[in-house]
């Protein structure tokens, strides 16, 4: 179980400052553990901002493997659209990510278009098809994971 941040009341955050100035890494999962629970990772400031600076770097020195990454993802979410699909509901899809933008603007949290039926699946793929799309919040959408419920 996630520890709460006693300032906010909410999981913690990435940043996020504890009292002897360490700060706020993120969680990482026992897989091997028979009962799931999460560990925290916190590093000590100068180590924090070293860690960002060296991502930063990779990121700008390899920015041939992000796009790589990206084109990837939107490869396989255009194998998951079917060639039947119309123009209407291509513009329904991107209708869904604005909608997400709007709410996150007037609720200041973070939402996500979720797909219901997960495009990559365990058991079941969807489809990228405005009906199986839906609008949760960053957390509700990351502790759905790529399950079908």
């Amino acid at each position: 179980m996630r520890r709460l941040n006693p300032d906010t009341g909410q999981p913690f955050k990435k940043g996020d400052y504890r009292d002897d100035g360490f700060r706020f890494w993120g969680y990482g999962n026992l897989k091997n553990k028979k009962d799931k629970y999460f560990v925290e990772f916190w590093r000590c400031p100068f180590k924090y901002e070293k860690e960002n600076q060296r991502i930063r770097n990779w990121q700008a020195d390899n920015r041939g493997n992000m796009n790589a990454i990206a084109a990837k993802v939107r490869a396989k979410r255009n194998q998951r659209k079917p060639k039947w699909i119309k123009n209407v509901f291509v513009e329904e899809i991107k209708i869904w990510y604005k909608r997400a933008k709007i709410l996150q603007q007037f609720t200041g949290q973070l939402w996500e278009v979720d797909h219901i039926i997960p495009l990559n699946g365990k058991n079941v793929s969807g489809l990228h098809v405005p009906w199986n799309l839906q609008l949760l919040t960053k957390k509700q959408n990351r502790d759905k994971s790529n399950k079908h419920e």
